[in-house]
């Protein structure tokens, strides 16, 4: 019996750790998340390392699977590429949760995934904080509305009112893009790649020039500041010699007669 319970808390503790295992494999896909109800604003990045020579390409990829909508929805929100030995790329874009994996797996084919994360923003307080606003300030427009159709105020009155309606429209306006963007963010992912060009590795000679290469530079470098330190000390110096120069004179000057009495 005793043992028939180990064998069962020893099979309990494996699937734990494969479940844990499974959850931090480095391979497992990206997967796009949107719950609205849940009001969590999920966001991905992921590092991607390939050769320099195919970077540009597919950059240009990815950011044709996104414009052209081949897998759902998505909006280009930046781009940006250097060349030269260190080549690298960003790409942000906001696409629908099912278009994030497609996304990811055609950008790293191939390729070396370095790094990736997931966080996600909770926006319950602030459109909480939006819906009451808005609900504030349409009552106070149906309260102005209300005062606009009587007849019994002045013109002075009736300007007046004018006014807090334009500034209580312009306030409703903002209130309602506030909560087209959270909407916006709720139901979308925020999904950034950043690539990361890798070039052809050198041979051990190639390596040992590169080292001669830095040790002369800094060299060059440590001479440079040699000459700047004694150019800084060159005044100090030229100055102090002579007044060195007369407080021995002086303080011969002095103990002459100390030094004749001694005699």
């Amino acid at each position: 019996m005793f043992r028939f319970i180990g064998v069962l808390l020893c099979l309990i503790a494996l699937s734990g750790c494969a479940e844990q295992h499974a959850a931090v494999a480095p391979n497992a896909p990206v997967q796009g998340v949107a719950d609205p109800s849940s009001l969590l604003a999920y966001e991905h990045t992921v590092m991607i390392e390939l050769s320099a020579a195919a970077l540009s390409a597919r950059m240009a990829e990815v950011r044709r699977a996104c414009t052209e909508a081949l897998h759902g929805r998505c909006s280009l929100l930046e781009y940006s590429e250097s060349g030269g030995d260190q080549a690298s790329g960003r790409l942000r874009m906001r696409l629908v949760p099912e278009a994030v994996e497609p996304i990811v797996a055609g950008a790293a084919d191939g390729a070396h995934e370095a790094r990736r994360s997931t966080r996600a923003e909770d926006l319950a307080v602030a459109v909480a904080d939006n819906a009451r606003q808005r609900e504030r300030l349409g009552l106070h427009q149906q309260r102005l509305d209300a005062l606009t159709a009587r007849t019994d105020l002045s013109v002075a009155e009736h300007l007046q009112l004018a006014r807090e309606l334009s500034a209580l429209e312009s306030e409703l306006m903002a209130a309602e893009r506030q909560a087209a963007q959270q909407a916006l963010r709720l139901e979308t992912n925020l999904l950034t790649l950043e690539f990361r060009g890798s070039g052809p590795k050198g041979s051990r000679w190639s390596a040992l020039g590169e080292a001669i290469s830095d040790s002369m530079d800094n060299f060059v470098d440590g001479l440079i500041e040699a000459v700047e330190l004694v150019a800084f000390g060159l005044p100090y110096l030229l100055l102090g010699f002579p007044i060195a120069l007369l407080w021995w004179a002086l303080w011969r000057l002095a103990t002459r007669g100390l030094r004749r009495g001694r005699d």
